[in-house]
């Protein structure tokens, strides 16, 4: 594991190879993964696997990366629960 950022709900790990996993509560989609639920082991955000993620961070309902494919962003903020193309 490279770098973790947390939040009070949730959190995300950045593995060295740039995979992004999440856990925690999964409440208005701020785990990545395309639903609601909550997970208790790290899980692999699918929809960053080709992205070349550098950065990760959490926020209170959203979280973030960014890397070579640009800056993604997902979370509460209307619901979303699938990673956005770049912001």
């Amino acid at each position: 594991v490279d770098r973790i950022a947390a939040a009070g709900a949730h959190s995300l790990a950045l593995a060295k190879d740039g995979r992004v996993f999440s856990w925690g509560m999964g409440a208005g989609g701020r785990l990545g993964h395309g639903d609601d639920r909550n997970r208790i082991e790290p899980t692999e955000i699918a929809a960053l696997a080709d992205k070349g993620i550098r950065t990760i961070d959490a926020g209170a309902e959203c979280s973030c990366a960014s890397g070579e494919g640009g800056l993604y962003w997902w979370g509460a903020d209307g619901g979303l629960g699938y990673v956005v193309d770049e912001v």
